[in-house]
């Protein structure tokens, strides 16, 4: 028997050997079921959560446009940002759509509103890494600049605090050179301070009151999503911090 032969045939042996070992054993392996298939797998600890289907109630467009920052005024009309047109749309609850201001050179992607009604706009150019805060009055009359091109900041969402100041996130920064973070303009509009810094790409900005036991909201944590949080960032007048994956919050 030549030695390429017994090769083979001892190679042959081992194989045979274990399969005939692995006969009435468990082969361990993942399991999936209907659940765990789809594009967005639930676990099971989820399983049991409450959970509605949405249905489609107003179509803006047959076109594939980009729409986001929805805010509700005290009449119940519905605002939102037609990103790729670069409009705040207001649709009413008989469902009449109407654009309440189109901004130059800008996308809309995040809006408030004050407690006047005066809507504010956080806008960008994201091709040109620049941005601003405006705000209108509800007929979309009357603009007024808070945060300036000029600044160098690229605001993508904004909040009030309860003194009528401004949280606004940056949108700036990669995986890599984190620039963006959170930033406040004070109610008078004109001072502008970090809050948080060394985000990359700061998308939402919400503010949670903290209910005390009277009912009266003392203080409030700023919550923010970012692609990516570093955790070596420095933040700055804040009195406790805390990284969860990609959600920074931050108590006042």
């Amino acid at each position: 028997m030549t030695t390429s032969r017994l090769a083979a045939f001892i190679l042959f042996a081992s194989v045979a050997a274990g399969a005939y070992g692995q006969q009435g054993r468990t082969v361990h392996a993942l399991a999936y079921d209907p659940q765990t298939r789809g594009p967005v797998p639930i676990p099971p600890s989820e399983r049991g959560l409450q959970t509605v289907v949405a249905e489609s109630w107003f179509k803006v467009s047959p076109a594939g446009i980009v729409l986001e920052g929805v805010a509700f005024e005290r009449d119940g009309n519905l605002l939102f940002c037609d990103v790729s047109g670069g409009r705040v749309m207001r649709l009413t609850p008989a469902k009449h759509l109407s654009t309440v201001v189109r901004l130059q050179d800008l996308s809309p992607r995040g809006l408030a509103i004050q407690k006047e009604g005066r809507i504010f706009i956080a806008a960008m150019n994201l091709a040109k890494a620049t941005g601003s805060l405006v705000a209108v009055n509800p007929a979309g009359t009357g603009m007024q600049t808070v945060v300036p091109s000029a600044a160098g900041y690229v605001p993508n969402d904004l909040v009030f605090d309860r003194r009528g100041g401004i949280y606004f996130t940056d949108f700036l920064g990669i995986s890599t050179e984190p620039k963006g973070g959170v930033y406040h303009v004070s109610p008078d509009f004109k001072t502008i301070k970090p809050m948080i810094r060394r985000l990359t790409e700061a998308l939402i900005c919400v503010a949670v009151p903290v209910m005390q036991m009277a009912g009266a909201a003392t203080e409030k944590t700023l919550v923010c999503y970012s692609t990516l949080a570093e955790c070596g960032g420095r933040f700055t007048a804040t009195q406790h911090r805390e990284r969860l994956g990609d959600e920074v919050v931050v108590s006042l």
